[in-house]
């Protein structure tokens, strides 16, 4: 899929293009007022006007840890063969359920020390971040048929088409 949003970014500011960016992540908390279909038709033109403030640039820090499958497959290749099976057999019998398995309270010692011994095969990995950005905006439609003809004209002959899109494209998000 092609992006139409490249031509656009010559007509307009990153802070222009960074406001419908944060009005894009508020509008789709309204998706679910919207019946799913293909082509519905959108004529509208908006002003737009309001602050966007963006934060500094940072750091951020992530954790990785093993699977629980990656510490399973570790332990029983490392333990003794009879030893690996009490282990099998002692996973069989818990009740199938995930994050929701109830855990007997004699169990929390032995979860703390798990988690202190998973906690040491962590990786921490800091990047680079932007700055968040929020914005106040007031938006409002512009009702072109209330301007004056010369106006309206130029107004709808001097728009251009940007697409946003929320499929991929050859290079990724396109935006949403």
């Amino acid at each position: 899929m092609t992006s139409n949003v490249a031509r656009g970014r010559d007509q307009l500011s990153p802070e222009e293009f960074l406001a419908i960016s944060i009005l894009g992540r508020d509008a789709k908390n309204l998706r679910r007022e919207v019946e799913p279909g293909k082509d519905k038709p959108i004529d509208m033109l908006l002003r737009i006007q309001g602050t966007i403030t963006v934060g500094a640039d940072g750091t951020t820090t992530s954790t990785k840890k093993p699977s629980a499958e990656q510490v399973l497959a570790y332990l029983l290749r490392a333990l003794p063969v009879e030893a690996a099976a009490s282990v099998e057999d002692a996973i069989q019998a818990l009740p199938a359920g995930g994050d929701s398995l109830n855990m007997p309270e004699e169990l929390e010692g032995f979860t703390a020390r798990a988690r202190s011994l998973i906690g040491r095969l962590a990786g921490h990995k800091t990047s680079p971040r932007k700055g968040s950005t929020s914005g106040v905006f007031n938006i409002g439609l512009v009702d072109l048929e209330s301007l004056a003809p010369t106006v309206s004209t130029a107004v709808t002959e001097s728009t251009r088409a940007i697409r946003f899109d929320d499929d991929e494209d050859e290079q990724g998000k396109v935006a949403g």
